[in-house]
């Protein structure tokens, strides 16, 4: 693919950046590399498909042009703002020249600022410099991470709701990337959402399965409420460092990874309504089956307790006490998320049919073929 001319042109003759249907364009104070070609981390190059000088989506759209000394950005998308504020920052920029959409040069100044990197070309209100002070303070508070992984076994955790932390607002993106936009880290997946206190995202490689699993299905500018589910331990490989920092080798630890579960709001306030007829009894099992696959099964299974307790005793009051055990257990498990499944069936098997031979005398001989 041919290079854009545009770089060879001087500033003043570029046309207007979002004119050409890009959102905006970075540049930095330091030159391009006189010879071979300009910075650009290990872990953004494994985000993209690479044709010469631009960067693409696996669906083939565009998302940058590296020009060398700037960056022009066709896309909004705060990971990619947050992979071309990483390229400038390998390649020594200190101060970074932006224009562009208010969204673009808005997002652009953050993620700079939250690394130390001064931009130019937009003033940011007292609201969001007061956003990316706590952050900046409190990293925790706007980043919610998996647990650091250390080498030691996995610990046990009590389960229950209380240890259950919910995250509601808008999601803005979702999408993997190198752990906290680190190009030295391992691939992770990000979800950022905006909430009433500022714009968080949350680390988790579970919550790339929580959101294609998502009975909701959200999508971009959708309210959703990310629910943590307790913790399972997993095996992973970390690279090992020496007192200098360099990578020496890898070892493998366990991990206590969160479960994520990424629904609407409305589906969520649905399901505890629906929890809440289980639980108390008002839910029948000759009840019609909703439309949803989960509360389907969970009727279908009220009806198999209402016959098993029917066979088990004659008692009614013991079938009524079976039955709210059985309603208890069901509503515990839909309110920790955890999926419904009906028994499997056990196939009948077809009657043998066994051949019996007339009683022979022992002199008699035996044409049985064997």
């Amino acid at each position: 693919m041919p290079r854009d001319p545009s770089p060879e042109k001087s500033p003043t003759d570029i046309e207007d950046t979002v004119s050409q249907g890009f959102a905006g364009e970075t540049q930095g104070d330091k030159p391009a590399a006189s010879h071979g070609r300009p910075r650009v981390p290990d872990a953004i190059e494994r985000l993209y498909l690479h044709i010469g000088d631009r960067y693409f989506f696996p669906d083939r759209t565009l998302a940058f042009i590296d020009d060398g000394d700037r960056i022009r950005v066709r896309t909004e998308n705060r990971a990619v703002l947050q992979g071309v504020v990483a390229i400038a920052q390998a390649r020594g920029w200190q101060v970074l020249r932006i224009k562009g959409t208010e969204s673009f040069r808005q997002g652009m100044w953050r993620e700079a600022t939250l690394r130390g990197i001064e931009v130019q070309g937009y003033t940011p209100t007292a609201a969001e410099v007061l956003q990316v002070q706590r952050a900046l303070k409190s990293p925790r508070s706007s980043q919610e991470t998996e647990r650091k992984p250390t080498p030691q076994a996995a610990t046990t955790h009590e389960n229950g709701a209380s240890s259950r932390q919910q995250i509601q607002g808008i999601l803005l993106a979702a999408a993997p990337a190198p752990y906290r936009f680190d190009p030295s880290e391992r691939m992770s997946f990000y979800v950022q959402l905006r909430t009433e206190d500022g714009d968080r995202t949350i680390w988790g490689s579970d919550l790339e399965r929580a959101l294609a699993e998502s009975v909701s299905q959200p999508h971009m500018g959708d309210q959703v409420v990310l629910t943590q589910q307790g913790t399972h331990p997993v095996n992973v490989r970390v690279a090992t460092r020496n007192t200098e920092g360099e990578t020496i080798g890898e070892q493998k630890i366990v991990v206590q990874r969160t479960r994520w579960r990424i629904e609407t709001p409305d589906h969520i306030q649905a399901m505890e309504r629906f929890i809440h007829q289980v639980r108390t009894g008002e839910l029948q099992p000759d009840a019609a089956a909703p439309e949803q696959p989960e509360l389907r099964t969970a009727t279908q299974c009220l009806r198999l307790a209402e016959q098993y307790a029917d066979r088990l005793t004659t008692d009614q009051a013991g079938q009524q006490r079976l039955m709210q055990l059985i309603r208890e257990r069901m509503a515990d498990a839909l309110a920790q998320g955890r999926s419904i499944h009906l028994p499997e069936r056990r196939p009948r098997h077809a009657a043998q049919h066994v051949r019996l031979h007339p009683t022979r005398d022992r002199g008699e001989p035996n044409h049985e073929r064997v």
